[in-house]
């Protein structure tokens, strides 16, 4: 089938105007979405630990680390922008099942920026890496595999996220002008480096190490910096079924990987996050939301909640009532719920360890019940791409002798629904939040604008020297369930 060969052929013979206006400003979306992540990140203990580990690593001063005051190796700085986007878990998801955009956009914003290329052509990069890593997911699933037409999700054994530094291998060898051949052997290369399949969740062990998405996106750096300076790597890593079973996959077909590749566009279809929490918990956080809002609930009115939705919802860790830290408070549906009912404001203050030690948000966690929801075993039966996009949720609640329900199948953000899809205010909301930490008002207008209009500015030099944050002191709000 030499799949390698022709995703190759499609990232080196795809033009700018090739790709549909509409998918091209969805990337610019995507692309400014990571960046308030990042920022986030950056802006929390363990965003500071990862900044000052690659400042002592060095490197020529080339790429900017993101909320840091440095430049450093494009390598170093894919790898550490990379992981301060993931940090609060508040990163796009694709379909419910896979976060890689950070794995194409570091590599390729680190290249663009030692490059000095024009916005038009970091653009075009990001948007094929995004729709390469997107293809991929959908052939080699990082949380499940697609049997007999019916999605499997995968509740023992290994998996992980390393099958996308293909993504960030194909945006970063763009920009530095590749032929098919060195792309070839550039993701040949970065298939060696792609990270074991082992998740956290799958050993009961989740840290700040979490994915592993950042050592993706470094590898996709070295891969393409070996290529360049003449090493030589296997041309066909996806033609055969054996880094499939690496990345923990029985089913390798690869035939989503090139069925209408450059007709139908995937990789701007992600979803974007209003909560740094799990994607599988978004549903019933806007269920929950929209019910006390709609009847002005306190959270001491209610009595319990509870949550009909996906099957992996009534295992660990979502099940979790006394997470012990933020990850796993990332993960915990009772403590993200126990959020939304106090109303802490989404984005690096739901990170703050504070609520993971008080009363009134454990007990709260406590009052919920979590179960499947009938009709996902009929979802699941409907294949691709149905089973990984409709999410069948019910959130009941029990408060004033009153019982209060809400139904939704999308969650704000989903990226394949124009009803679900977050409008420019509420992404641009939703930037500033999370940038508000390192950058005065003034930048985070001119990042966003930058952003927007990205294929329009001759190169990045802007918009690097704006990502450079400085810690502005600002208090955390005291909340009343903490006086």
């Amino acid at each position: 089938m030499e799949v390698t060969k022709r995703l190759s052929e499609f990232v080196v013979n795809t033009s700018y105007k090739d790709i549909p206006e509409d998918i091209r400003e969805t990337s610019k979306r995507i692309f400014l979405d990571s960046l308030g992540c990042a920022l986030g990140g950056a802006s929390l203990p363990s965003g500071k630990i990862v900044i000052e580990t690659v400042k002592e690593m060095g490197g020529v001063p080339e790429s900017t680390v993101i909320g840091g005051e440095l430049k450093i190796s494009p390598m170093n700085a894919a790898y550490a922008n990379c992981k301060l986007s993931n940090l609060m878990d508040m990163d796009d998801v694709f379909w419910n099942s896979a976060h890689f955009s950070p794995i194409v956009i570091y590599p390729a914003f680190a290249i663009a920026e030692k490059e000095d290329s024009s916005g038009q052509e970091f653009v075009t990069a990001l948007t094929l890496g995004l729709e390469v890593a997107a293809r991929i997911a959908i052939a080699i699933g990082p949380l499940f595999d697609i049997i007999d037409g019916r999605v499997e999700y995968v509740s023992k054994g290994a998996c992980g996220f390393g099958q996308h530094i293909f993504g960030g291998v194909a945006a970063a060898s763009r920009l530095l002008g590749f032929d098919t051949k060195e792309i070839r052997q550039a993701m040949g290369i970065g298939g060696f480096y792609a990270p074991c399949a082992i998740s956290p969740k799958t050993t009961n062990d989740l840290t700040m190490s979490k994915y592993a998405l950042e050592w993706s996106a470094a590898g996709a750096v070295m891969a393409n910096g070996l290529v360049r300076n003449g090493f030589e790597g296997p041309e066909n890593i996806l033609d055969d079924d054996l880094f499939a079973k690496a990345m923990g996959k029985h089913h390798y077909d690869p035939s989503p990987i090139l069925k209408n590749l450059g007709t139908i566009w995937y990789g701007t279809t992600t979803s974007l996050k209003l909560y740094p929490s799990c994607r599988y918990n978004h549903h019933a956080l806007d269920l929950l939301k929209e019910i006390i809002e709609n009847n002005g609930l306190q959270p001491g009115e209610i009595e319990e909640v509870k949550v009909n939705g996906l099957g992996r919802l009534t295992m660990w860790p979502w099940t979790n009532q006394e997470p012990g830290n933020e990850f796993w408070g990332e993960f915990s549906l009772p403590y993200n719920l126990a959020l939304i009912a106090f109303g802490i404001p989404s984005g690096p203050e739901w990170m703050n360890p504070v609520y993971l030690r008080d009363q009134k948000i454990l007990d709260f966690c406590r009052k919920v019940e979590i179960t499947t929801h009938p009709a996902m075993e009929d979802v699941l039966n409907q294949g691709f791409p149905a089973a990984l996009q409709k999410r069948p949720t019910e959130v009941t609640v029990f408060a004033r002798g009153r019982t209060f329900k809400q139904y939704a199948e999308t969650a704000r953000g989903d990226g394949w629904s124009k009803e679900a899809a977050l409008s420019d205010s509420e992404l641009e909301d939703k930037f500033s939040v999370n940038a508000s930490p390192l950058l005065p008002k003034e930048k985070i207008r001119r990042i966003v604008q930058l952003c927007l209009h990205l294929d329009k500015v001759s190169n990045l030099r802007e918009l690097c020297e704006l990502l450079i944050g400085r810690d502005l002191g600002r208090s955390r709000p005291c909340y009343p369930i903490l006086e």
